[in-house]
């Protein structure tokens, strides 16, 4: 079952893995204490009981009482791990001995107190199905929804009703009654906010909105309605909307020629550089065009965001989390860049102040330049 269920849930970046006393060798050590380790950092507490409570472990009337007891006692201290308990049906023809009367006494304490999620089952099948809804359904509370589409939203809303809802950057929410639209008809518990607020404009609506809210703080700076770039749906007749990227990897090639390194993007070459020179990702808004008989950018300049040295006060504006561009990235991007992020993040909740990231990303930088896009509004 579980093997089935991470097919399933490998597209949302979840996997379940299953331990349990049969996974645990000898060691050398008390066995027990082994089995122990796995409940100090499981995510969920899974105890399954029939007609037997199980051999005294000496610290313990049985193994699972001492698991059960650790169980309890870190959900008490921490909120964590999740306790769910499966009760199998006992039977007509079942010995009332004394390993049952544990079970039976144990089961109406949980029934009294509500300490944890219970349920009774009859055989494998129907086990196999109570745990695989219960499992999607707490992943479902874990996950959160970004989207802008009202149908998308209302479709959740009525049919998913624990699922946490996100409005993307997508739906140019860019102000306070719109985004209280979205709150209000879909409950929505964070906004992804357009890159075209100044620091004291993104404090002032917070303060007005009242929800979560996302900001970006490092990737590509342009000019498009966010997220739908007509241009590049001209040149390689694919949406960014549907497809998920602007200037799809599939359709862009860099070539040599005379001494030079061409970018294209579909059949349209969007701009040449000299050798040394920083290739930026062919995006249609990057491109250099000649008017007038002379080449230059006409609509934006190959440079990304970089908000890191502001995260004081982004931190003191309000904002909840942050926007890390990683889509057509490598792996290697992705973990030079939230890496660095996370080490001004840890630096930040110290009150270290002696930390500094200037000139450390500037390598993954677009073009090898960075800005602060709108967050200073220096044009002003």
């Amino acid at each position: 079952m579980i093997g089935a269920l991470n097919l399933s849930l490998e597209a949302y970046g979840w996997r379940v893995e299953l331990h349990g006393w049969e996974d645990r060798g000898p060691t050398g050590g008390r066995p027990q204490a082994d089995i122990n380790a796995d409940v100090e950092r499981c995510d969920l507490f899974l105890g399954i009981l029939w007609r037997r409570w199980g051999t005294p472990t000496g610290d313990s009337r049985s193994g699972f009482a001492e698991e059960w007891e650790l169980a309890q006692g870190r959900f008490a201290r921490t909120g964590h791990p999740d306790l769910w308990l499966y009760f199998k049906d006992v039977g007509t023809d079942a010995v009332e001995d004394e390993q049952l009367a544990e079970v039976r006494a144990f089961r109406q304490r949980v029934e009294e107190s509500e300490v944890a999620f219970y349920k009774t089952f009859a055989d494998l099948a129907e086990f196999e199905n109570r745990v695989r809804q219960k499992i999607l359904g707490a992943i479902f509370e874990r996950t959160e929804l970004t989207r802008a589409d009202i149908g998308v939203l209302a479709y959740a809303t009525r049919h998913h009703p624990g699922l946490r809802r996100h409005l993307s950057v997508q739906a140019s929410a860019a102000n306070a009654p719109s985004i209280a639209f979205y709150r209000e008809n879909f409950d929505i518990k964070r906004v992804v906010l357009p890159r075209v607020f100044s620091i004291e404009e993104v404090t002032a609506l917070i303060a007005e909105i009242g929800i979560e809210t996302e900001v970006f703080a490092f990737g590509s700076v342009g000019p498009m309605s966010e997220g739908r770039c007509f241009l590049s749906s001209y040149f390689t007749g694919l949406s960014p909307t549907s497809e998920g990227a602007c200037a799809p990897a599939s359709h862009v090639i860099f070539l040599e020629k005379d001494g030079r390194v061409l970018s294209t993007l579909g059949q349209v070459t969007l701009n040449s550089f000299a050798r040394g020179e920083p290739a930026a990702y062919p995006t249609p808004c990057k491109g250099r065009y000649v008017t007038h008989g002379r080449a230059s950018y006409l609509f934006e300049e190959p440079v990304a965001l970089n908000a890191i040295s502001i995260l004081p006060e982004l931190k003191a504006a309000g904002v909840t989390a942050l926007k890390i561009e990683g889509r057509q990235r490598s792996r290697a991007y992705v973990t030079q860049i939230v890496g660095t992020f996370r080490q001004a993040l840890d630096a930040l909740a110290r009150g270290d102040s002696s930390f500094t990231a200037i000139g450390q990303l500037e390598a993954e930088a677009e073009g090898g330049r960075e800005t602060f896009g709108a967050y200073h509004k220096g044009w002003r």
